[in-house]
């Protein structure tokens, strides 16, 4: 089956500047491709909106699937709009989205392409952080974290893997899907779509339970907190908490307090405790106020 017969760019197809280098991951939601930007040959990766059941390509064209125009340009609209947010983030734990392109019909973010070992794979299947290392990683995930929220932008896609290690010791943000989770949404409350909106949204226990209705609100920072929260329990715990759901219909997550008391620093269990709140009003009203829980404040020495 040839790439066009799939749906996707061929190898060697050069656009706006860029040039596909291989073939793309597919999340149901946009194709990822390894590509290199012209002249200097930066190393990129074009995430192209082309979610499945929404939109269909022609030959080069992409346009929406029959009865899906409306649901198309709304969703393709989100995505480039999260793109430009994102383009204007310049953090050091934070992966850099260097462009946003038009081209036939569909939407492409272009992203720096790093080289790394992601949070996941460094602790393995079932395996912890010290206190010392949560330390480590504290700031620069909530600085990150900060920066986006700060822009105007969401991750609302937060798990082991959206950590990269990069050789030098730094960490980024990666994977960011904000408008992914708004897609899913929308698809949830079609009729007969439910299905859809689930391949998109698979099971996943760093998601924060507001993530998972369908509707027009628009989840915000405050879930994103609970994602990282989870993963904070998930480095103590060494297994992530319930998903959100079963925690939902009956609460069987342990606090880290109870599972890890005089291992960690109890202020740090405390601030994950008070971060995977299933009521969002009941969580850290945002990084500044997060981020004090987790250490005492040092006293200046006069």
């Amino acid at each position: 089956m040839s790439d066009s017969e799939r749906g996707t760019l061929p190898v060697g197809f050069a656009f706006r500047g860029y040039e596909i280098r291989g073939a793309p991951a597919d999340d149901g939601y946009a194709l990822y491709y390894p590509a290199a930007r012209h002249g200097d040959r930066l190393a990129v990766t074009i995430a192209e909106f082309m979610p499945r059941g929404i939109a269909r390509r022609m030959g080069q064209y992409v346009e929406p699937e029959f009865d899906r125009e409306d649901l198309f340009d709304d969703q393709r609209e989100r995505f480039s709009h999260e793109a430009r947010t994102l383009a204007t983030v310049s953090h050091d734990n934070v992966l850099a989205t260097l462009d946003l392109i038009r081209y036939e019909g569909t939407s492409y973010r272009v992203q720096a392409r790093r080289e790394g070992t992601t949070l996941a794979a460094v602790v393995g299947a079932a395996g912890t952080l010290s206190q010392r290392e949560l330390y480590q990683i504290l700031d620069p995930l909530l600085d990150g974290l900060q920066a986006i929220h700060a822009a105007g932008a969401v991750h609302h896609a937060i798990t082991p893997e959206a950590v990269l290690f990069l050789p030098s010791g730094a960490l980024l943000w990666t994977d960011m899907a904000g408008s992914l989770v708004s897609c899913a949404r929308a698809l949830a409350v079609e009729v007969g779509a439910g299905q859809a909106g689930e391949a998109l949204l698979p099971a996943d226990p760093y998601r924060a339970p507001e993530l998972l209705d369908g509707g027009d609100g628009a989840p915000g920072p405050l879930a994103d907190i609970y994602s990282l929260a989870a993963v904070f329990y998930r480095l103590i715990v060494g297994r992530p908490p319930q998903p959100a759901e079963d925690r939902a219909a009956g609460d069987q997550t342990l606090p880290t307090a109870e599972h890890a008391a005089g291992r960690y620093n109890e202020l740090f269990l405390a601030a994950v405790d008070a971060g995977l709140a299933l009521d969002p009003a009941a969580r850290p009203q945002g990084i500044d106020d997060w981020r004090p829980m987790f250490r005492r404040e040092r006293r200046k020495v006069l």
